[in-house]
């Protein structure tokens, strides 16, 4: 989750008591191809933290928490990740525990985000096939599965792994200090009991986000109905407004999993969501301050401008990457290999990717 959106989306002072619950920051990310030598890292140069990673629960309980104590009437909608995660882990490290994971195998990408010091959560995406295998595999040999899936070379082939070296040379020469150092991860010690789970992967996006007083937002099967209007205390230059949260018919396809559904790239169907939170409430508080009616269709049609404009995109970004990963294909293995490297030695582009995905 990103630091920014998070912020926005858990105003009010949730995020102190996230803080006080358990959250962990993350301060790199390291991104590589199982078919090659490929990496990308991504990192800020002050030092300060990408990032947070938040379990879901977490977060219920601290908007709980804080709705129970704020004067002002509100109901947020958190959107919850149906396709999201698959494994959870835990793993033992001598080093701080502050690096995101991900590794693209060609079943699909596996990855560790740090939880606390000792504890991670794992989140592999593969087969229905495999998936059950992995559900069914004892202790042992699921560790054993988790390590090799992140530190087997069995993929790689000697003509990627040349040519790849070749160009990585090249880059070194135009820009020597372009390039990051690979860090090795972390082996998984061991994983806690019953914590593994099965959750099925989709992509969607929803063609209208809103309708008079309706607003889809994230990847919930929720809407959030505005039914009153503000209260401005020109004192203060404050505004109060209500709003109620009422669940959809699941069955209906119209709106189930609301606005969107991703593939479980990087964490971004949380953030796209958040960012939806984020941007509708601006556009909401624009609108109570002006004295307008909330539910008018001119300001959600702009909430549904901006964000579709932005989810559309990048929910594109993240199948094309998705497909392109799913393949051993030797012609596409180094295409995405230079590519991958290509991009890791420009700090500029990073800087954009991730600017860009945490809107």
């Amino acid at each position: 989750m990103v630091g920014s959106a998070m912020a926005a989306a858990l105003g009010f002072g949730a995020w102190d008591h996230v803080c006080s619950l358990r959250c962990k920051p993350f301060r790199r990310m390291q991104v590589w191809d199982a078919c090659s030598e490929a990496i990308i890292t991504f990192e800020k140069d002050d030092l300060d933290d990408m990032g947070y990673i938040v379990e879901n629960d977490v977060i219920m309980s601290a908007l709980t928490k804080q709705l129970d104590a704020v004067a002002v009437t509100m109901v947020l909608c958190v959107p919850t990740r149906p396709g999201g995660g698959f494994l959870r882990e835990q793993s033992s490290r001598a080093t701080d525990n502050n690096v995101a994971w991900q590794r693209f195998l060609p079943t699909g990408p596996i990855a560790l985000l740090p939880l606390s010091d000792t504890a991670s959560s794992l989140v592999w995406s593969t087969s229905h096939e495999h998936a059950s295998e992995l559900l069914s595999m004892d202790k042992e040999s699921f560790v054993d599965s988790i390590n090799t899936a992140f530190w087997s070379n069995v993929n790689h082939s000697d003509f990627t792994d040349a040519a790849g070296a070749a160009f990585r040379s090249v880059l070194s020469l135009l820009k020597p200090s372009g390039t990051a150092m690979r860090q090795l991860p972390p082996s998984v010690a061991k994983v806690d009991a019953e914590s593994r789970a099965v959750f099925p992967l989709g992509m969607g996006h929803a063609t209208q986000y809103v309708r008079h007083r309706v607003a889809l937002i994230g990847e919930t099967v929720q809407y959030l109905m505005v039914d009153q209007y503000f209260t401005k205390h020109s004192s203060h230059s404050m505004c109060q407004f209500e709003c109620s949260l009422t669940c959809l018919d699941t069955n209906d396809k119209t709106y189930r999993d609301a606005a969107h559904r991703v593939h479980p790239l990087a964490g971004q169907g949380v953030n796209l969501g958040f960012g939806d939170i984020a941007c509708l409430a601006h556009h909401l508080s624009a609108a109570a301050f002006n004295g307008q009616d909330l539910g008018s269709l001119k300001h959600l049609l702009r909430f549904e401008t901006e964000r579709q404009r932005h989810n559309v995109s990048l929910i594109a970004a993240i199948d094309l990457l998705k497909r392109l990963y799913s393949t051993s294909l030797v012609p596409l293995v180094l295409l995405r290999t230079w590519g991958l490297q290509a991009t890791n030695a420009l700090p500029p582009v990073k800087e954009q990717i991730m600017a860009f995905a945490s809107k």
